[in-house]
């Protein structure tokens, strides 16, 4: 069995290094990315939120005008 030469080694062995490391910034991205996802969603819930409560308004308004006209006749 032949063996490697140190050269060749330390190449191999830098290399798997500059992998792994790029393989951690990957990850760093990614849980970067999953927090900022989780952000969108609570935002966009609160959104959905407000916008049904604003709609709720402008529905009772609506429908409190027809009755205050009525009073007044």
């Amino acid at each position: 069995m032949s063996s490697i030469t140190p050269e060749l080694y330390d190449l191999i062995v830098k290399l798997v290094d500059d992998r792994v490391k790029g393989i951690n910034v990957e990850r760093e991205v990614l849980d970067k990315l999953v927090i900022k996802v989780d952000q969108l969603v609570e935002a966009q819930k609160r959104t959905e939120e407000r916008l049904k409560l604003e709609s709720q308004c402008r529905t009772e308004k609506r429908l409190e005008q027809p009755a205050e006209t009525q009073e007044k006749t």
